[in-house]
C-alpha cells in the first residue's frame, strides 16, 4: 500500500480529473497546521459567499415574477 500523500494523489486524481493537486510536500507539523488553517478559513469565506448568492437567487427568482 502506497504513502498517505500517494493516497490523497491518487483520490484526488480520480475526484478531480484534469485539475492540478494542491502542494503536500510539508517539511513539519507546523506547515500542515498552518495548511490546515489556511484551508478552513478559505472554506468558512466560501461558505458565506455561497450563502451570500443564495439568498440573491431567491430575491432574484421572486423578483421576476412580480412587478417591481
Amino acid at each position: 500500500m502506497g504513502s498517505e500523500k500517494e493516497m490523497f494523489l491518487s483520490e484526488w486524481s480520480q475526484k478531480f480529473p484534469g485539475v492540478e493537486a494542491p502542494n503536500v510536500n510539508f517539511q513539519s507539523v507546523a506547515e500542515v497546521e498552518q495548511s490546515l488553517t489556511a484551508c478552513k478559513r478559505l472554506i468558512k469565506e466560501f461558505e458565506e459567499k455561497l450563502n451570500r448568492e443564495k439568498f440573491l437567487l431567491i430575491y432574484l427568482q421572486v423578483a421576476r415574477h412580480i412587478s417591481l
